[in-house]
């Protein structure tokens, strides 16, 4: 357990660190640096191996910074040193250094130091960002070297930061709303195709889990490619998964330089020993810890005694299933494999951990090696961040409505991004009242203008319009609906307007829909050759057509508002009433749209039988009724006339049938009489005589049923 492990351990440790970390001689020249360290200052260790470390210091601070150094070199170690740092570019980073003496073999001699750094930069950032929310509750997040992206479930872009768009070669609107898989990451370093069913960042949108890799290349939209470290991380709105954020590194320089670096055993001790971070080792098949250093020790809360004890189960507050996983697919890949995990103290308390881990061999063991770093402070920050971001942005973005605050006296206004949007200008532009007289569509200019001078300023008068505006990005006229608050001083003069602006066009185009749709509604009923007539459910009419108007007598003017009883016989009134009021208040249907012959009663007080088509519906839980309504006087009339010729025939019929049935029995006597086997017999000569005889009479009554028909007349013929 006091054994640290051999050189190639310790390199590996030195060189994958996320801790910057740099070696200068006792002249002051650097010796060594590591990735990290590469990161924090631009430069790469082949540029400045050799040299003095004064090129990393900025000149204004160079002096003070030189003379902790020395200091530091006669005996004092840097403890949590804040010391600036100049990157390549010219800006500089603010990093907490701690050093540790390098000894010669006699462990007497300095020859060396060692320091490492945490870089405080983003924290402080991070931290002025807070104190800048809370108190204006307006959130930008600010600029990370790493590339993010956020995709919908759809893998399409909705959010590019600068340093992503840089690296993939584009300008980050032209990255909006295309297919994030088929744009930059649709082919595998070998040149095959890379299915989007075995994408990571596919698999996120499927389990909704977090997925990462450090193998994988990204590429560019020149058609070159270039290799990647990246997370996708789910994001939910509300506990429902709307996406991820895909968090990606260009690791080229990176993956250079480990190839290149090479480290000490005694460089790799004085680091492990006096590192910030927690760095331990543990056995794959034991999952016992092998080694810790004293960070480790520390912030768990164990004694190095107690740590010789524990297995990687007793800290770690995953799974014992997850933490296998983790472990067999570290194993399996041999590579390294970066995440947040969540440690256990002894005393039980949690905390957020960034994990970097890697795989080798120790003495025929399967070992893995594990730093780590205690983000519980960062998180909280990224979480607070992250959440009022979220609710600002993401509240504004889906009612597209966006915020503002108006100084009366300057005529500026500070304006969120979806009201940037909302107006089509960019964050940079003049956000004047001019400026925002000029984006209102010309029909609405001169309109608003004395509004919000002659209404609103000089009366005190709660701003609220429905305006159109032309999109300065698009020149879309677009339909808004400003709001705004007036806060006035101690002389009640205003000072300050707060207010919002949303876009209302898709609701103003709606509402023309339905006015034009209403209005080729009422056209096509009107139009109609029946009559319509609508009535809702107290049982007055809301609707009459023309036709309704030509064949009762009323104008639509007259009749609507009116009951339905109006068109209705006194003797029917009543009924009418009982059943219209009994369908209405039962929740089922128990009356099926049916087609009826009834009576109906015109403006002049005369009735006329109509034929009546009934339908209903329901809106929003009112029932209306459609009745389409024919005046069937005609058909009637000819039905009746119909009757009675039928009538007039059947009498015709009785009367003559005996005469008719009279001759045809006579032949069919005298047939039976006929000798068929003596055709010559004189007795056939006489059957057929009288056969002529009663046909010839059947001719004459037949002849009097055509003349008596003829008499009644053709009926009158009806198409309804």
């Amino acid at each position: 357990m006091k054994n640290l492990a051999n050189n190639h351990f310790f390199e590996n440790l030195f060189d994958q660190s996320n801790i910057p970390s740099i070696i200068w001689n006792r002249e002051f020249k650097i010796i060594r640096i590591n990735v990290a360290f590469e990161k924090l200052t631009g430069r790469k260790a082949t540029s400045v191996v050799g040299k003095s470390i004064e090129i990393l210091f900025p000149k204004s601070s160079l002096n003070v910074t030189l003379q902790r150094i020395r200091k530091a070199e006669t005996g004092c170690r840097l403890e949590d040193a804040e010391i600036d740092v100049i990157h390549e570019n010219g800006f500089v980073n603010t990093v907490i250094f701690n050093s540790t003496p390098i000894l010669d073999d006699t462990g007497e001699t300095r020859i060396a130091t060692l320091a490492q750094g945490q870089n405080v930069t983003k924290h402080k950032k991070a931290e002025n960002e807070l104190e800048r929310l809370h108190q204006q509750k307006e959130l930008i997040l600010g600029s990370v070297s790493e590339g993010v992206l956020g995709l919908d479930l759809d893998g399409n872009h909705t959010f590019v930061n600068p340093a992503a768009a840089k690296m993939l070669g584009y300008e980050p609107e032209e990255l909006i709303g295309l297919h994030s898989h088929s744009t930059w990451h649709h082919t595998k370093a070998n040149g095959s195709l890379y299915p989007k069913d075995d994408c990571p960042i596919y698999k996120t949108f499927l389990d909704a889990k977090t997925h990462s890799r450090t193998n994988e290349v990204f590429w560019r939209k020149n058609g070159t490619s270039f290799p990647v470290e990246f997370a996708s991380i789910p994001m939910y709105e509300q506990q429902k998964l709307i996406g991820a954020v895909v968090t990606f590194t260009d690791i080229t320089e990176r993956k250079n330089a480990e190839n290149a670096l090479k480290q000490s055993e005694q460089n790799m001790k004085a680091f492990v020993i006096d590192s910030l971070l927690c760095i331990y080792f543990f056995n794959t098949e034991t999952k016992k810890i092998v080694y810790a250093n004293p960070s480790f020790c520390e912030l768990l809360g164990y004694s190095p005694e107690e740590i010789e004890t524990l297995t990687i189960y007793n800290f770690l507050n995953h799974s014992k299933k997850s933490v296998d996983a983790f472990v067999n697919h570290v194993v399996q890949t041999k590579q390294r494999n970066i995440g947040e995990r969540q440690w256990k103290r002894k005393d039980g308390t949690m905390i957020h951990m960034f994990v970097n881990a890697s795989h080798g061999d120790h003495n025929d063991s399967k070992i893995i090696y594990i730093s780590a770093q205690d983000i519980s402070v960062r998180k909280q920050a990224e979480r607070e961040l992250k959440e009022s971001e979220h609710f600002l942005k993401e509240s504004q973005k889906v009612s597209k409505i966006g915020s503002y605050v108006l100084d009366i006296f300057t005529g500026k206004w500070n304006a969120s991004e979806e009201l940037d949007k909302v107006f089509g200008i960019s964050a940079i532009d003049d956000h004047t009242i001019e400026r925002w007289l000029s984006v209102i569509h010309p029909e609405h200019s001169k309109m608003m203008d004395d509004y919000f001078k002659s209404e609103v300023i000089e009366k005190k008068l709660r701003f609220d319009k429905e305006y159109k505006i032309l999109n300065q990005k698009t020149q879309e006229k677009r339909w808004v609906h400003g709001m705004g608050e007036l806060e006035l001083d101690t002389n009640n003069v205003p000072v300050k307007m707060i207010g919002t602006i949303q876009d209302i066009t898709e609701r103003k185009i709606a509402q023309q829909k339905i006015i034009e749709s209403e209005n080729k509604f009422r056209s096509v009923l009107q139009s109609a050759k029946d009559s319509i007539i609508l009535v809702n459910e107290k049982g007055c009419i809301v609707f009459w057509n023309n036709f309704a108007e030509k064949i009762f007598g009323y104008t639509e003017k007259e009749i609507v508002g009116k009951p339905l009883s109006i068109i209705i016989p006194k003797e029917f009134s009543a009924a009418h009433k009982q059943k219209f009021g009994q369908h209405v208040s039962k929740n089922s249907e128990p009356l099926k749209d049916k087609l009826s012959d009834l009576l109906g009663l015109k403006k002049n007080g005369s009735t006329f039988p109509i034929e009546i088509s009934l339908s209903h519906w329901t809106n929003e839980n009112k029932k209306f009724y459609c009745g389409i309504i024919r005046d069937i006087t005609d058909r009637k009339n000819a039905e009746e006339e119909q009757i009675n010729h039928i009538k007039k025939l059947s009498e015709i019929a009785f009367l003559q049938s005996h005469q008719v049935r009279r001759p045809i029995a006579s032949i069919l006597g005298l047939t039976s009489l006929f000798v068929f086997d003596k055709p010559s017999d004189p007795l056939n000569s006489e059957v057929i005589s009288r056969v002529e005889i009663a046909a010839k009479e059947l001719d004459i009554v037949i002849r009097e049923i055509v003349e008596k028909t003829n008499e009644i007349g053709k009926p009158k013929s009806f198409e309804g």
